[in-house]
């Protein structure tokens, strides 16, 4: 599956209401708003192999659903992300064989440790015309370093397309979401962003 997305922060660290959101996205239908309480852990070995190759690990758990991903290297256009993704439902402990096939020569899928976790309260509005074609996803975002007292916290707001939605049309909704709040384009995703911060014990 390939993923595609833009990704923004923003000070004002407010998740707008729908009543908020529908007035200023008037050629589009504006789905209630869902709540995700989302617990992840992204994992490397020792040596950093996997973030050298290029690729990002996690183990999910969304409400009460459990998720494997491996996701590859971003291809970042001004905050517009694409990337490829395979996410599996995830039983026991043991990473999926899809996944565990994709490793093979990337890394010792024995020697993986957690190297950063994220809490995150995510709000989603799903934006449709005659079909679905983005989701727009407000996440209040706290990350710690595994092993460590270091943390941080952030806001991030993602619009990701479904189906064929092209990303004119994704900034098409930026444009009118900067009507109520301030965007600011990612340069990077969140695991970059979170451990270029802890590992300098810094905060943002």
């Amino acid at each position: 599956m390939l993923e595609r997305e833009l990704k923004y922060s923003s000070p004002d660290d407010n998740i707008p209401t729908w009543t908020e959101l529908e007035p200023i996205l008037p050629n589009y239908n504006l789905s209630p708003a869902k709540l995700y309480i989302i617990h992840d852990r992204y994992y490397d070995d020792a040596t950093n192999s996997l973030e050298k190759a290029g690729y990002s690990l996690r183990k999910r758990k969304i409400n009460s659903k459990r998720y494997a991903t491996l996701k590859s290297k971003s291809e970042n256009n001004q905050g517009y992300f694409e990337r490829h993704e395979l996410e599996l439902e995830l039983k026991g402990s043991k990473w999926p064989d899809a996944i565990a096939t994709e490793l093979e020569g990337i890394c010792n899928i024995s020697s993986l440790r957690r190297i950063v976790e994220f809490n995150t309260e995510r709000v989603t509005y799903v934006i449709s015309q005659e079909k679905e074609i983005a989701i727009i996803s407000f996440d209040k975002v706290s990350a710690k370093l595994a092993n460590t007292q270091r943390k941080t916290s952030f806001f991030e707001i993602e619009i990701e397309a479904l189906a064929e939605t092209k990303r004119d049309e994704l900034l098409i909704i930026a444009n009118n979401l900067e009507k109520i709040i301030n965007l600011s384009v990612n340069t990077s995703n969140k695991l970059a962003r979170a451990k270029a911060v802890l590992n300098l014990g810094e905060l943002l």
